[in-house]
């Protein structure tokens, strides 16, 4: 805003708006100015700054802002809780299908079942051989299936290959069975997993 106005004229605006004596307008003070100068003499060119306001906050916008940083902060709450979950059935369905995981092994759940009718065949001897690193013999273990032909290994197998010998109850049909080739092993992986979680067992011909 600028004021083209003598220096009388000056002095008796800013006067009469603060109700005081007359001033000098050639010294700053003049009420309302924040900044004056005298380019000649004759008028006198004044540039008036309104004063700066303080900025007002809506209290509308602070709400929504906060509500905002709620809801990300509920959500990456939810996010983490839903992973762990996951990560928990997870872990629930590897102990299921491979068996109970440990640092020292897998304890593997194993079914012998009949070649023929592939009924469960309860009361077998199914031992394991781990091959060793160099081909031979790396431990020995046997066990003993239940009325539903499974069985859950009572020692840990560590990660290798095992060589299988099922061996038939007394006076059943079914005949010793072995899976001694490299196609046919019982494979145990650093990760828990195995497999095949299923044999099945050779019947005895009838006699003639």
């Amino acid at each position: 805003m600028i004021l083209d106005c003598s220096v009388d004229d000056l002095c008796s605006h800013a006067c009469a708006r603060t109700g005081g004596e007359p001033c000098d307008a050639t010294e700053p003070g003049l009420q309302g100015f924040c900044e004056w100068k005298v380019n000649r003499p004759g008028p006198l060119i004044a540039v008036v700054t309104r004063p700066k306001q303080a900025r007002k906050t809506c209290p509308m916008r602070t709400s929504i802002r906060s509500l905002l940083l709620l809801t990300v902060i509920i959500a990456v709450a939810l996010a983490s809780y839903r992973f762990g979950v996951d990560r928990t059935r997870e872990r629930q369905f590897t102990r299921l299908n491979t068996g109970t995981l440990a640092s020292n092994g897998v304890r593997a759940r194993i079914r012998v079942i009949a070649s023929d009718t592939l009924e469960p065949v309860s009361g077998a001897i199914f031992e394991t051989i781990l091959i060793g690193p160099d081909g031979g013999d790396g431990g020995f273990h046997g066990y003993t299936t239940d009325e539903n032909g499974a069985l859950l290994t009572t020692q840990y197998l560590h990660p290798g290959r095992y060589q299988i010998y099922i061996r038939p109850p007394k006076g059943s049909r079914y005949a010793v069975t072995q899976f001694h080739e490299p196609e046919t092993y019982l494979v145990v992986r650093g990760d828990g997993s195995y497999s095949p979680t299923e044999f099945r067992m050779l019947v005895n011909e009838p006699p003639d």
